[in-house]
């Protein structure tokens, strides 16, 4: 790199990109305690006392037998999922859309929420396009959901 790069040595690591760095015969440890103390301060919560959470850390956490595996091969490509919704006027389909979503969801259902969010902006959507025509839509709209 010295090829390239004008390089100097300052000194052992202490600090970089706001992470804390300190070094020892036990290893490198990485913090943001003054970050957190920043933000603590900023919230007028630097006074608070601390809690202990509210779970004995030598607790083994149990895994969701019945929840659903994410697939994998399509996750690791950018861990986006991917939403597909279809809007109806009555039996007829009007609108529909499938594409990635633009966050990383932290879970299967967290993705669903966001389906369904964006599902029903389109209705809403459509509902008021349709006001604005003079097409008044008295019933309860529906949004029926399917994670599959």
């Amino acid at each position: 790199m010295r090829r390239e790069f004008e390089m100097s040595m300052m000194g052992e690591l202490t600090f970089f990109l706001g992470l804390q760095i300190k070094q020892s015969k036990e290893g490198i440890f990485i913090s943001q305690s003054k970050y957190t103390r920043e933000l603590l301060k900023r919230f007028g919560l630097d006074n608070a006392k601390p809690r202990r959470t509210p779970i004995s850390p030598s607790v083994n956490l149990v895994k969701d037998e019945n929840g659903k595996d994410v697939d994998n091969k399509l996750y690791r490509v950018d861990r986006k999922s991917t939403s597909g919704t279809c809007q109806f006027l009555g039996d007829a389909l009007v609108s529909w859309h499938s594409k990635k979503q633009t966050s990383v969801a932290l879970s299967i259902a967290e993705a669903e929420y966001v389906a369904a969010g964006s599902c029903c902006a389109q209705v809403l959507w459509m509902r008021q396009t349709l006001r604005d025509f003079g097409v008044s839509i008295d019933h309860t709209l529906s949004t029926l959901l399917s994670s599959k």
